[in-house]
Parts: structure tokens; sequence; C-alpha cells
């Protein structure tokens, strides 16, 4: 395992640190700082959005974003997006399956109006950052959200699509209310720092409205540098085969690590860190994704910690899935529809799961 990062280490993998110098290789972003009010709604139980929520809605702009791929990866009409407007709208959604001390399936049809009036939680109200949000989006088009480090890959699941794309206030608010992954961000960004101890925890939140874009997966790949050299590319989706890949290794490692040469070595300050790329060489598209730290928790991809450790540097070792054989369960697999939204199939089941969740039932 390489040597724990420092504090600032990680900060400096923050995306609000590094955006300005590389936007212009990389993905159009927009960065609104978030209040202490917004944060506390972030780490508060369960997830609640305003009576207006348009979660489902079909937004014009939907039709605009930029596509890499000929795929139409469009199921918003499948019986789970339906599931997801209906919980969304208005008061409570959570990722928490039926209590198996529950009483009687018709109890919830006996509860009072006034009882769940009683319970039901305020609706959230922070019109200055939903004003931001819906401005730009009106600039971007559809973009995908996260805060300083991490996007909510964990909670594609409750957005119609199975994808982080937000036309929506409400989604990016659903979205980051759902996942563990922003809760790591605002609690446990620096656990494994070696100075966890030396400073105080509280640093500024951000969150980054990033354009969507229908990127190939593909097409995504994890590098890793040590010492200010690049010695590693992996293959970002581990869960895939892709016949073309392995034909492809000395490209990947030309161009990327041309890349690397001439925008990335001398502008960022870590000397030890990892960076995504996106790279389709059909159409001359190469940009930068992100930037994580040198250690855990990052995912070392096709690599281990003691492999990458002991690579020479000398030649940049390129990993792609070389056959169906050798494909590895994906990182977000523990993050999938829980069992009991999936059992969710018909308008009365839904009525039946929404009418649990707005009555403090299921939490």
């Amino acid at each position: 395992m390489p040597a724990k990062p420092t504090r600032q280490h990680v900060l400096n993998c923050a995306l609000p640190s590094w955006y300005p110098r590389f936007k212009h290789v990389s993905l159009r972003t927009e960065i609104l700082p978030l209040t202490s009010d917004f944060v506390e709604y972030l780490l508060a139980d369960g997830v609640f959005l305003s009576k207006d929520s348009s979660i489902g809605k079909v937004d014009p702009r939907d039709l605009n974003s930029y596509s890499d791929s000929d795929d139409d990866d469009d199921d918003g009409a499948s019986a789970l997006a339906g599931t997801a407007r209906s919980l969304a709208q208005p008061n409570r959604v959570a990722a928490s399956g039926f209590d198996s001390n529950d009483s009687s399936d018709d109890d919830w049809e006996q509860q009072s109006q006034s009882e769940t009036d009683s319970i039901a939680p305020t609706a959230p109200n922070f019109p200055e950052l939903e004003a931001a949000i819906k401005a730009a989006i009106a600039t971007l088009g559809p973009v995908f959200p996260k805060l300083n480090w991490s996007a909510p890959q964990d909670a594609s699941w409750i957005i119609p699509g199975g994808t982080i794309k937000c036309v929506s206030a409400d989604e990016v608010f659903l979205l980051l209310k759902s996942s563990d992954f922003i809760v790591h961000d605002l609690c446990h960004s620096f656990d494994e720092c070696s100075d966890l101890h030396d400073e105080p925890d509280s640093v500024p939140m951000f969150l980054a409205l990033r354009r969507w874009h229908d990127l190939l997966r593909s097409m995504e790949f994890r590098c890793f540098v040590r010492n200010r050299q690049l010695i590693a590319i992996s293959q970002r989706d581990v869960s895939n085969f892709y016949d073309f890949l392995p034909g492809m290794r000395a490209t990947i490692r030309l161009q990327i690590a041309e890349f690397f040469a001439e925008h990335v070595r001398e502008n960022f300050p870590n000397n030890d860190y990892v960076f995504d790329m996106y790279f389709n060489p059909s159409r001359e598209i190469i940009k930068l994704v992100d930037f994580n730290p040198y250690h855990a928790p990052t995912s070392t991809a096709l690599f281990d910690w003691e492999e990458l450790e002991g690579l020479s540097g000398e030649t940049v070792e390129v990993r792609v899935v070389d056959s169906p054989m050798n494909v590895q369960p994906s990182e977000y697999g523990a993050y999938k529809v829980p069992a009991d939204v999936l059992s969710v199939q018909t308008t009365e089941d839904i009525e039946r799961f929404a009418a649990l969740f707005q009555s403090g039932q299921l939490a």
C-alpha cells in the first residue's frame, strides 16, 4: 500500500481546486458554493423534495445533450421510472425495504390523513441554489452532479433511465440525498490522511454541475501517476469485455501519455495521484474527467496497490479486459435497485409504497 496522502493532497483532488487550471481540456462545469444549511439537509435522514417536484417529467433540453454513442439507453418509460416519479413526489423517498414487523397489508389504508400530515417532513427550501441549478442547466443542458470529490453513482437507480443525468434541480437534490458516496464526501474525505488530526475537518463544500455526455464506457480509462511519472493505465469499466480494446493498447498508451506530458504533469501539484480520462480516437476526443488520491479508497480498476507499487515506470503498463472470462464485478454492483422497489409493478403497488413512505412507516 502506498504512503497515506496528506489533507492537502486530498484537497488538491477536489474538483473546485483543479478545474480552473484544466477546464480547457475537461468537461464544461458550473461550480456552486453550498451553504451549511444545505449540507445539513444532505446529512438529514430521509429524502424530501418540494411539492412542485418535477421528477420524471420530460424536459425538451433532454433532447439536446451531446452523444458519443450510437446506443439508446433511454428506458424512462419503464415501471421503475414510474415508481421513482411516484415516490419522489412530494415528501419522502428512502432506499429501504418493507419492515418485517409491519402490521397487516391493509393498515396503511386505515391511517388517517391527520396522522400522515402530523409526521410529514417539511419540504426543502433553497431557492437561491435551486435558481442557480436551473440557470446552469439552461446554459449547459443536461448535467450530472458531484460534490468536491464524488458523484452520486451509487444512487443512479433512483432516477428514470438509471443514470445520474439531471434535467431539473429536483433530480439533483434526489441524487445527492440518496447517495452514500455524497455522505463520504461530507464526513469521511480525510479518513485515510496521515495528518488527519492536525487540522479541523471543516472545508467549504461545492456542488459541481458537469455537462452530460453520452460517453462510450469502453473509452474511459483510469491512469496512475507516481513520482510525477505515468506508470499505468487501466480500462475503467472492468465489468465488460470490449473485443476491440486489446488491439488498441499501443494507441491508448501513446495518446494518454502525450496528453499527460502536455497538459497534466507540470500543472497538478501532487507527486502521486490518479486521474481519469475519456479517449475516443475515432472522433479525436480526449478529455480529462477527474483526479483522485493515490491511495485507498480510490479504485485501482484492473490493478491492485501492490502491483502498482512494484511497477518501475520505465514503460507505461496498459491493462484492458482481454477476454469475456476476465471481466470483474462492477464497483457499483452493491448499489442496485432495492428488491422492494423492483417488486413494485402495478399502480396499486406504487400508491401503497408511496403511502408507506409518506406516512413514515418506512425509514
